[in-house]
């Protein structure tokens, strides 16, 4: 299947394959409902291949690698009517082919000898749709055509994303890959009419591994994963937060100059942005990491990305006349005179700042304190 952008394969490169799953023909609520459809006991989505769109769109126009260009996309979206995708897909949305199983099996193996053309290839994959789990270690991806009544078995129409992960995880695919798989992980409703289930479109598993490997799923073995209607799901507007807007972003310089997520940056920041969301909607969703995970950069930032820095005094009472000032890297000064505490500072450039705190009797109380993105909480101790 042909890459979304101009293909390359002469220099190591940025590979990515998106699919985004939101109308499905066969549901009971589709336009050609199934028996099969109609066992799943599922509807039609609005946010799956809105959320994919979205990444695709980051990965278009936003994403950085030093060395590394988005060398191929290839995206398939399967919208319902209505869903909003945003304006640098939408224009394009003519060419895009459907997540059907016939079209993701075409672009799976495109992407693969993609991913193969260069060992230094970085592999990106995020996969959005209705999903079920045969297995605790298991999510599997529901395609458009899911429910076709000439489907052999019941899963027939789907992607076994387990599978599908290890049959990359060799010696000839790219080294560094990031897999990021959102749907819900609960048992299918059809469970009960089998003995067993076969799983979906999988691939077999090759010698060797990659360097690195994590598969991020949206939700635990079990669970649900939530969106509200018409909008991103709740996994991808974490994964934007942590990737586009710089929460998992780490400056591993002394001198803070190159800001980046990592993949250990990612895995504290996002399982704790989906469980606030999640706890924020009274539900519960918390991510499952898998694979292989080490140290290695997603995504870097031009410019040091935007923080808040939140301040509190111990004891709180000083706070009546103290007053305090940020000194970024200890020398250019931000902000003067700042009071009432706890002091709330919006849109600092994330780094190294000294806090400066002129008490009530005149002392100052001098602290160096590491700003990082998102949001950053200390407080200050200024006993006598």
């Amino acid at each position: 299947m042909q890459s979304f952008v101009p293909e390359r394969g002469d220099v190591p490169g940025v590979h990515a394959l998106v699919i985004g799953v939101s109308r499905y023909r066969h549901l009971f609520d589709g336009e050609d409902p199934t028996d099969a459809g109609r066992r799943a006991g599922m509807g039609q989505l609005s946010t799956a291949a809105a959320s994919a769109a979205e990444f695709a769109a980051w990965l278009l126009h936003a994403h950085k690698l030093r060395g590394r260009p988005l060398a191929s996309l290839r995206l398939l979206l399967s919208p319902t009517a209505g869903e909003a995708l945003p304006a640098a897909i939408q224009t394009h949305r003519n060419r895009i082919p459907a997540a059907t199983k016939a079209n993701v099996v075409s672009a799976l193996g495109a992407f693969r000898q993609a991913c193969e053309g260069h060992r230094d290839n970085i592999a990106f994959v995020y996969v959005a749709g209705h999903g079920v789990a045969v297995s605790k270690h298991d999510a599997t991806v529901l395609l458009e055509d899911f429910g076709h009544p000439a489907s052999l078995t019941e899963l027939d129409a789907s992607l076994a994303m387990a599978s599908v992960h290890e049959g990359f995880n060799d010696d000839r695919c790219a080294r560094q890959q990031f897999w990021f798989v959102d749907c819900c992980r609960q048992p299918p409703a059809a469970e009960s009419h089998y003995a067993s289930l076969a799983g979906g479109i999988g691939l077999d598993s090759r010698p060797g591994s990659a360097e690195v490997s994590p598969l991020y799923l949206a939700a635990a073995p079990d669970q649900r994963a939530y969106a509200k209607p018409g909008q991103v799901s709740l996994f991808y507007a974490a994964l934007r937060e942590a990737l586009e807007q710089g929460a998992a972003a780490e400056s591993l310089d002394p001198a803070q100059q190159r800001w980046e997520v990592t993949v250990n940056g990612l895995n504290t920041a996002l399982p704790a942005i989906v469980k606030a969301a999640a706890d924020a909607h009274g539900v519960k969703q918390d991510v499952y990491a898998a694979g292989r995970h080490g140290q290695a950069a997603l995504h870097e930032f031009d410019d040091a990305p935007r923080a808040q820095l939140c301040l509190s005094l111990d004891p709180a009472s000083e706070g009546a006349t103290a007053r305090a000032s940020l000194l970024f890297n200890a020398s250019q000064l931000v902000a003067d005179n700042l009071a009432p505490w706890p002091i709330e500072q919006q849109n600092l450039t994330s780094g190294l700042y000294l806090v400066r705190v002129r008490l009530g009797d005149g002392r100052d109380c001098d602290n160096l304190i590491r700003v990082a993105p998102r949001r950053t909480e200390k407080t200050i101790r200024v006993g006598a």
